[in-house]
């Protein structure tokens, strides 16, 4: 008897089409391989600035389509009234994935009008995606959610004492069709390295942040930033006033950087992620945590860096690292600082971490793998059903 190879079998495995803006073309699962479609509303934008009698007759309200998606009473409105951007969108969209078996779209992004699923897409499995924290959970996911068959979260926890997956069977879904995705979209193939060992990561040095600009991280960023310059600490991000927005925090009397924040490229992060050592982490919410598990979570390790991370909301039952050999968990500022001048004064403990993470991320938090994971669900359960 000839046993196929593993290439074969991925051949032969069923291919699915899928609407996911997600950044990957195509992935191969246990149960079938999936042809990606990507369609983002961010094409449909107009690039032109609203003049005086656009802004009159159309209202302060609908600036664009990224900014009515925000509200749902405004995304709603785009439909009704025939927002040209938003329905040239729906027409292409249509055009594009008529043919899609499942189809994953993400609340406040890339919403079609329900109207539009039930006539054009009726036999499709139809995923939400609550793509981000979740403070805005409640405005992108909530009113959509009864077009939707399953649920894809990122976030465990959806307040200090709810996790998502509850909360998401309260507003209609199964909760044996709500599924976790960890945001770790920017851990693709070709930006991971192959560390062998911690001696590879050994000659490292210095901390690094990289992210937006978030009044409610700014405070919390400056009193660590302040704290450990003997550590080398860096900020990179996208600040709006050409990197300086951050002194804007000076009006509300706080102290606020007194540098410019650069923002990197993607070519320059991964130069950046390459020669630190440490990666200080937060999430908007604090003191009470909120949320868990944003992008930095799962891409600092894949990186080779050791990370020190805010604690997940106490109703979080399990870290996506093991905390002390795969990564430091703080639990306030100070305790932030300490863990930061410690790993970066202790560079063989803080390799092996380092490595530890590396090797969690590596085998659990690939984006292709991911993506594979979550398609193969949602198919398995519509070959039940």
């Amino acid at each position: 008897m000839i046993i196929p190879s593993q290439h074969q079998q991925d051949i032969e495995k069923k291919e699915i089409i899928v609407a996911f803006n997600c950044g990957l073309d195509y992935v191969v699962g246990q149960e079938a391989s999936y042809r990606i479609l990507n369609v983002s509303h961010r094409n449909y934008l107009s690039g032109k600035r609203r003049g005086f009698k656009k802004t009159l007759l159309d209202g302060y309200r609908y600036r664009n389509l990224e900014s009515c998606s925000r509200s749902p009473e405004l995304f709603n409105e785009l439909y009704r009234s025939g927002n040209s951007q938003y329905l040239d969108f729906c027409y292409d969209y249509v055009e594009m994935c008529k043919d899609a078996e499942i189809i994953v779209q993400s609340g406040g992004i890339d919403i079609l009008p329900y109207q539009i699923l039930e006539s054009k897409f009726p036999k499709a499995k139809k995923a939400l995606y609550f793509v981000d924290d979740p403070h805005a959970t409640f405005a992108y996911g909530t009113p959509y959610a009864f077009a939707y068959e399953y649920a894809i979260y990122t976030s465990d926890s959806y307040s200090p004492s709810e996790k998502m997956s509850s909360f998401l069977s309260k507003i209609g879904f199964r909760t044996d069709r709500v599924f976790k995705l960890p945001l770790c979209f920017s851990n693709v193939g070709e930006f991971l390295v192959d560390y062998k060992s911690p001696e590879d990561l050994i000659e490292r040095s210095g901390c690094v942040y990289i992210g937006g600009y978030y009044g409610s991280k700014a405070k919390r960023l400056y009193d660590v930033f302040k704290n450990c310059k003997s550590d080398a600490f860096h900020i990179y991000g996208k600040y709006p006033l050409f990197g300086y927005a951050a002194l804007l925090r000076l009006f509300s009397g706080e102290m606020a950087f007194t540098g410019r924040v650069k923002t990197l490229s993607i070519a320059e992060r991964e130069q950046a992620y390459r020669r630190f050592a440490v990666g200080f982490n937060l999430h908007q919410s604090y003191e009470p945590s909120i949320e868990c598990g944003n992008a930095r979570t799962y891409e600092l390790p894949s990186r080779g860096i050791a990370q020190v991370l805010d604690r997940p909301p106490a109703i979080v039952d399990s870290l996506p690292f093991e905390e002390g050999t795969e990564a430091l968990y703080y639990d306030s500022i100070d305790d932030a600082i300490d863990k930061i001048h410690w790993l970066t004064t202790h560079p063989f403990q803080r390799a092996e971490i380092a490595f530890n993470g590396y090797l969690r991320a590596k085998s659990k938090y690939q984006w292709e793998r991911c993506i594979a994971d979550i398609l193969d669900a949602i198919y398995r359960d519509g070959l039940k059903n």
